[in-house]
């Protein structure tokens, strides 16, 4: 694949570019009211939460998280990455430095192994076969 990918603008990408325009333009000039749009948010950060959490095989999914029980550990690592979610838009739209990385590490595995430190050992993910899936830096 080419990058920057090569296209050509016919007749149809336009009229589609022309909508999604007009769209947004709408969408832009909707006032939400702010206790819908908290509510949105913190649906969205928590399913962001166990879609991060599922990445590492934690099979939760949002009934099986009732109200803020984090007793066992596959809650505690869902509730764990909403608390660095939370953590993360608290901060703003500054650079994070590696200091601020490691915070972030230290909330997310907070009561399930050492975080807050870089790791030393290889690790990989693997799939339900044992095979190793992603081998991250």
């Amino acid at each position: 694949m080419l990058i920057p990918t090569k296209y050509t603008l016919t007749p149809k990408i336009s009229q589609f570019l022309q909508e999604i325009e007009a769209a947004r333009s709408i969408i832009d000039s909707i006032q939400i009211p702010p206790l819908v749009e908290l509510n949105i948010r913190r649906q969205s950060t928590l399913k962001s939460s166990l879609f991060s959490a599922r990445i590492e095989g934690n099979p939760l999914t949002l009934d099986d998280l009732p109200a803020k029980s984090s007793q066992d550990q596959k809650k505690r690592e869902v509730f764990n990455i909403l608390k660095a979610l939370n953590f993360v838009r608290q901060q703003g739209s500054r650079d994070l430095a590696i200091i601020n990385i490691l915070e972030i590490h230290k909330i997310v595995l907070e009561g399930l192994a050492g975080g807050g430190k870089f790791r030393q050992e290889v690790s990989a993910i693997f799939n339900t076969a044992g095979i190793a899936i992603y081998l991250p830096p």
